[in-house]
């Protein structure tokens, strides 16, 4: 009876040890209101947004950074500002959190195998994932990951609401816009008036989505080979076959007054490719950000857009040229190999036109442009921190009947999401 006793006195004693030993680890771990799960390169779209986010809110809520991409990844440091390459370094890999906020996409890869990015959110009471696509539908797993992963979606553009919907998406959806680094841009001086050789330009992805080759043909329709007119070219990466299919369309037509460069920029090189324009085009099928446009107007250059999903916005600010894009194409993307959804094509026509005009009433497109710049501030961080504020620590959380944000409260539909709020204190 006594070795009875004492093996259960051990017993009792083992694990009351261990769910002290537990607790005080619990105790010891940083907690933080918000984790930001993504990657860091401050040269890429995506690769900037969780750069952003910490900037935002670094000062007013405890920041903590998750990198998604760590088994083959390093956090790419180069122009990203110090304090917050200070929070990215300093990040503790075992810690607690209110709320953690995906900044990469949910899946990344091809369909044989996939990085699942979504799986590696943090334990947190509220999870967000910050999610857009360029296409009328969204990719046939996004919406069972959303509904069970996570407690609600946030977008960057209105237009995705009915898409993200009508996919099956069934947890909150807000919409936040991106907030984009337009300061260097604004610093610039407003052109007064094109350079001694009249410069459109693009930047961005190589790929079919991006529509390059159109306005390669488009340009040379409209210009042939005039000296004082030239096309620039610059992409940081893109689709093999694409890019190839680029190089021989300029060979074929026989241009002599486009440039193309493939390599990365620093962010002062991007932003003097882009100030060296004197007018940007964008007849992109498809996005969900249209950074770009806005770079351009915040330099205060004139914009060529086509008006479809993500360009949509600026489109309807009338500080651009916005051509119609009616003409439905699938949206294939390659490293799927599948299509999802449609995009939306412009004819040639219609960029020939819009170049022609441009280029023929520059002053008045010029002036148009320069009052844009003050549109695009709207897009800068600290404009748009009172939103992301109260994404993660609102000042006041509503039930009602829509998902809504404002400078001043979040309204959910959603009384589980309405409780999580209220259980972290908000």
């Amino acid at each position: 009876m006594l070795k009875k006793t004492t093996k259960h006195f051990k017993s009792v004693f083992f694990i009351s040890f261990s769910l002290s030993f537990l607790s005080a680890q619990a105790l010891t771990q940083p907690h933080f209101d918000l984790t930001v799960v993504g990657f860091i390169l401050f040269g890429d779209g995506i690769g900037r947004q969780s750069i952003g986010v910490i900037d935002c809110l670094k000062e007013s809520v405890s920041v903590n950074f998750k990198n998604t991409r760590a088994h083959y990844f390093k956090p790419l440091l180069d122009d990203v500002p110090l304090p917050v390459a200070t929070i990215i370094q300093q990040s503790p890999d075992s810690f607690t959190s209110s709320v953690s906020l995906l900044e990469d996409v949910l899946i990344n890869g091809n369909s044989e195998r996939p990085e699942l990015y979504y799986k590696l959110m943090p334990a947190s009471t509220i999870k967000l994932a910050y999610t857009m696509f360029e296409s009328t539908s969204v990719p046939a797993s996004w919406p069972a990951i959303l509904n069970t992963y996570f407690d609600a979606a946030v977008l960057p553009d209105s237009f995705l609401v009915d898409i993200y919907k009508k996919s099956g998406v069934t947890i909150p959806l807000f919409v936040v816009p991106l907030g984009v680094y337009l300061e260097d841009f604004l610093a610039k001086p407003l052109k007064n008036g094109p350079g001694a050789v009249f410069t459109f330009g693009n930047a961005g992805t190589f790929c079919d989505r991006k529509n390059t080759l159109l306005l390669i043909e488009s340009f040379t329709e409209a210009f042939k080979n005039k000296k004082n007119i030239q096309l620039k070219l610059h992409g940081r990466c893109g689709d093999t076959a694409y890019i190839q299919q680029i190089q021989q369309k300029i060979a074929q037509l026989k241009a002599t007054t486009i440039s193309i460069s493939f390599n990365p920029l620093p962010w002062s090189g991007y932003v003097d490719f882009m100030s060296s324009l004197d007018c940007y085009v964008s007849l992109s099928k498809g996005e969900g950000f249209s950074i770009a446009p806005r770079e351009s107007l915040a330099l205060g250059i004139p914009c060529i857009v086509s008006n479809n999903t993500g360009q949509t916005t600026i489109c309807n600010s009338n500080y651009v040229y916005a051509i119609a894009s009616p003409h439905r194409t699938p949206a294939y993307y390659p490293h799927l190999q599948k299509q999802i959804g449609y995009n939306f094509n412009c004819s040639k026509q219609s960029v020939v036109t819009a170049l022609k005009e441009v280029y023929n009433n520059y002053s008045t497109y010029l002036k148009k442009s320069h009052l844009g710049r003050k549109w695009s501030e709207q897009y800068l961080y600290k404009n748009l921190k009172p939103l992301y504020l109260n994404l993660i620590k609102p000042k006041q959380v509503v039930f009602g009947k829509y998902n809504h944000i404002t400078a001043e409260y979040l309204m959910t539909n959603s009384k589980k999401l309405y409780n999580k709020y209220l259980s972290i204190g908000s």
